[in-house]
């Protein structure tokens, strides 16, 4: 009887002892696993095939732990019925378990993560993935563009083929116009550190940082490299700079499609108009899209009233047809400048302007991007972009994968400092349109 007792007392000691007792995900990561998983498959634009989704999630736990230094990690694969209530919870159960079985190597973050990104790599579309919550912020930070950040006031314009940096413009009287940078100036590297080496988000990421604190930068202009440093400064950045070229036509390049995009552009406009422009070259380069409402604003300033923008397709057909809304403003020569790098909203824009015949799109094929994302917000502030239709030009065109092809073809020399008549190809031609259609030099 005694050592019957003894022998129970242990075995709750045990049982009950903080350092033995199984690690277990908490509220927050069950909520986000479910949530997640839920979302993924009632919203992708495609069916989708919950035991692929499994998988993915499965291969991408094996992954992390591989990367941690287990060797042959053994991850259960979450059976999936087709249940949207049961297959939630036989995803959470088996995340949690295989944190139970690692948590001495991996953290709870890093396995709900790896789950996170297997199930939305998983079902194989570029454009829908999970976004850390460093990532996330940088996205909101670019389409919320009312918010300011330490940095040096210019835009910059990647050449993915040459892996290549250039200042594309440069904010008046911000630090960089100060220290002597000039729009069309290769940016070399950023403290130090070679720009090949990093991507366009890496790459801005070291050229921003805390204000007060200088930046290196190391350019290279007509033959010459050159370093400077630069304090880095409270910049706002606008997504509509604007000027006059000539008397009569306007430019207004655009570089995003965020959430205040559309007010900035009509402003734009009207002083461009006021300072006597009677035609407008939009200026869509590099632009990788943003919203696609900020997309139907500025449409609906640039179309007739009614005029069809874009249909947007979900999973289960026709979700809904844009038009633009009724104008009192009488419709302006335009043309509109696109290049490889135009993309999403954008296109939508484009689409829209050359199947209405509102205007002419100038440069190369644009990207080819015709899916339309939704991004949803995790407790953790991570989040997750999933495509969730695709749209359609005016005419029914699907672009996804084919991109725009432009009225007029021109292509832009690697040397060409964008937004200045004489060295900027594309322009001049878009220029020469608006003369030969209008007469508007």
């Amino acid at each position: 009887m005694f050592r019957f007792a003894l022998a129970t007392l242990l075995v709750l000691i045990l049982s009950t002892s903080p350092a033995l007792a199984a690690a277990h995900l908490d509220g927050t990561s069950e909520y986000e696993l479910e949530y997640a998983y839920t979302r993924v498959v009632a919203a992708f634009y495609e069916p989708v095939h919950g035991q692929a989704v499994m998988h993915g999630i499965r291969e991408r736990i094996e992954h992390l732990l591989s990367f941690a230094g287990v060797r042959s990690p053994v991850v259960s694969e979450p059976k999936a019925t087709g249940d949207v209530f049961i297959d939630p919870r036989h995803l959470f159960t088996a995340v949690d378990a295989a944190y139970g079985r690692y948590a001495s190597v991996v953290s709870s973050n890093a396995i709900v993560e790896a789950a996170l990104s297997g199930m939305l790599a998983s079902l194989n579309d570029p454009y829908t993935a999970y976004l850390s919550r460093s990532t996330f912020a940088e996205m909101q930070r670019s389409l919320n563009d009312a918010d300011t950040y330490g940095g040096v006031g210019v835009i910059l314009s990647a050449d993915g083929a040459n892996h290549t940096f250039r200042i594309r413009e440069v904010y008046d009287g911000g630090p960089a116009d100060r220290a002597g940078v000039h729009a069309g100036d290769l940016l070399v590297a950023v403290n130090g550190m070679p720009t090949k080496q990093l991507g366009i988000e890496r790459v801005l990421s070291k050229v921003r940082g805390k204000i007060g604190v200088p930046v290196s930068l190391r350019l290279f202009r007509r033959g010459q490299n050159f370093t400077l440093s630069i304090v880095r400064e409270h910049v706002a950045e606008p997504s509509a700079t604007y000027k006059m070229i000539g008397d009569r036509i306007g430019y207004v390049h655009l570089s995003v499609f965020g959430n205040h995009s559309a007010d900035e552009f009509a402003a734009a406009t009207k002083k461009l108009a006021a300072q006597g422009a009677k035609a407008l070259v939009l200026d869509l380069r590099g632009n990788g899209g943003g919203y696609v409402q900020t997309a139907v604003d500025i449409c609906s300033q640039l179309l007739g009233a009614d005029e069809t923008i874009v249909s947007i397709h979900g999973r289960d057909g026709l979700d809904e047809v844009d038009h633009a809304r009724a104008s009192s403003d009488a419709r302006v020569p335009l043309a509109v400048l696109v290049d490889h790098d135009t993309a999403s909203a954008s296109e939508i824009t484009a689409g829209a302007i050359q199947d209405n015949r509102a205007g002419f799109i100038v440069g190369t094929r644009t990207y080819g991007k015709g899916v339309v994302q939704v991004v949803y917000t995790l407790p953790d502030g991570s989040g997750m972009k999933i495509t969730e239709a695709r749209y359609l030009t005016p005419a029914g065109r699907d672009i996804n994968g084919a991109g725009i092809e432009p009225d007029v073809v021109v292509r832009e020399s690697a040397d060409a400092r964008l937004g200045t008549p004489g060295q900027d190809a594309q322009l001049d031609a878009a220029m020469d349109v608006l003369h030969l259609e209008t007469g508007v030099q």
